[in-house]
């Protein structure tokens, strides 16, 4: 029996360092180059800054969550 996922999340902090550490932007765009071939959504939380969301949305994430977005809910918005 398989099981698999639909969506696999960043956790904040890689994002919350991926304006200033290229590791951790390698890293992320890693995950997502893979997780896309496997068909897996990336979400990335702890967005706090505009500039977070161009540089994750740059590296493929696919959904964002974090206050620079709206208060901590259940609701993912998409990354355009």
């Amino acid at each position: 029996r398989s099981i698999w996922i639909h969506y696999l999340k960043i956790d904040r902090a890689l994002t919350e360092r991926v304006l200033f550490d290229n590791n951790i932007a390698d890293m992320i765009r890693a995950i997502t180059d893979f997780s896309h071939a496997k068909r897996v959504k990336i979400i990335a939380e702890g967005v706090e800054e505009k500039d977070q969301i161009e540089k994750l949305m740059s590296l493929g994430v696919d959904y964002l969550q974090g206050y620079y977005l709206g208060m901590p809910s259940k609701d993912i918005i998409q990354a355009l």
